[in-house]
């Protein structure tokens, strides 16, 4: 028998992802405080729960959270074993059904219509197997929407699990903070703060008049996403996009190494201020040479860690188009993607100041390029 009427959208969010599965992985690590981070960033990527209670927090530079907590033991990245530990979670979750979409590395939705099953009874099972079969713990909601069902599961870290009850949604949603809403950003919700509205039934208590004033045109968005109004479509391709790429065919087809390193870094500039954009960095790059005889061949290479500069990717651009191009035949096409996404960690206040400069120049680059054009301002290796 189907179990119609209540909600079934879930979402899950890892519980400190990245130190969790450390301390999985580790059992001399558990119960420790611990960080995940330093490296070229020099910043915290993920903090253990024992590390929170020092006041340790995702994007806090290194040297601070060891003057917060002395003890704190740091270790850096293992991306391999966080992406190893995502599909096992995902593929426990294409288990009870097909309609899963992956969020990010550590968070997804689930549609559980027609399962057969209670969707909180899926929810709990899918739980405990991860917790029995990782060692890690998982957040979880359950509601009507995306939206709700996303805030619910956040809103209960860590290892919870909250379900809002059909047509219950706006009721849920009133007493909770502003910085509650995905997308309400820390200056919008200084603005409203600054004008007494605290809580997200505020916003519907004052009405789009009163607000007008201070979101523009996004008063009608944030005031439906207050009242707990969102999407039940799950996507089975996420956005954005699991992998930033673009391609070029080339009309004389290409008999230059040095002018196909150039298209490479070129690319990789292009894609990289997309990845900048959507506050995203990656791991992963993919480079595809079509011959002109119709033969493809591809390669990738990985960072040991994330990120979002060319300085990063320059170095293997080249190597990786000469390692591919083996034949003495002239090429078509070329492809470059940028893939194994994860959500940007930065700091303005980094101990390692030449890398900040570095992101500060990528930054302003993109503002003016932004502003004027992808022209007005070049890597001299375009020229």
């Amino acid at each position: 028998m189907l179990v119609t009427g209540g909600p079934f959208i879930g979402h899950w969010d890892g519980d400190a992802f990245f130190a969790s599965v450390e301390q999985a992985a580790d059992r001399r690590l558990r119960g420790q405080p611990l960080a995940v981070g330093g490296g070229r960033r020099g910043v915290v990527a993920s903090a253990s729960y024992e590390a929170r209670h020092f006041g340790i927090h995702s994007a806090m530079p290194i040297y601070r959270a060891r003057q917060l907590c002395p003890q704190l033991l740091v270790v850096r990245g293992h991306y391999e074993l966080y992406e190893q530990f995502s599909d096992y979670v995902f593929n426990l979750c294409l288990e009870r059904t097909p309609l899963v979409e992956k969020a990010s590395v550590d968070e997804g939705y689930m549609d559980l219509r027609g399962t057969g099953k209670s969707a909180a009874v899926l929810m709990r099972e899918l739980d405990s197997e991860i917790q029995s079969a990782l060692k890690i713990t998982v957040s979880m909601g359950l509601a009507s929407n995306r939206l709700v069902a996303q805030v619910a599961g956040k809103s209960c870290k860590p290892h919870g699990f909250v379900e809002v009850a059909m047509g219950g949604e706006a009721a849920f949603m009133a007493p909770l903070p502003l910085s509650r809403l995905p997308g309400l950003g820390p200056r919008t919700v200084e603005r409203l703060q600054g004008v007494g509205l605290f809580k997200l039934g505020d916003l519907s208590r004052v009405g789009p008049n009163w607000l007008l004033p201070v979101l523009g045109r996004q008063t009608a968005s944030v005031l439906a996403a207050a009242r707990g109004e969102g999407d039940a479509e799950v996507r089975l391709e996420r956005a954005p996009a699991q992998s930033f790429g673009e391609q070029h065919s080339f009309e004389d087809e290409l008999a230059s190494e040095a002018v196909g390193e150039q298209w490479v870094k070129h690319a990789l500039d292009s894609q990289l201020r997309r990845l900048r954009q959507h506050r995203q960095q990656a791991r992963g790059m993919v480079l595809a040479l079509r011959y002109s005889d119709g033969e493809e061949v591809s390669g990738s290479v990985r960072l040991s860690e994330p990120s979002d500069l060319a300085e990063d990717f320059y170095p293997h651009a080249g190597p990786l188009l000469r390692r591919l191009w083996q034949r003495r035949v002239r090429l078509r096409r070329l492809r470059l993607s940028l893939g194994q996404l994860y959500p940007a960690v930065t700091n303005g206040d980094l101990f390692d100041t030449s890398r900040e400069r570095i992101r500060r120049l990528a930054q302003v680059t993109d503002q003016l390029n932004a502003a004027f054009g992808t022209t007005i301002l070049r890597r001299a290796v375009h020229l």
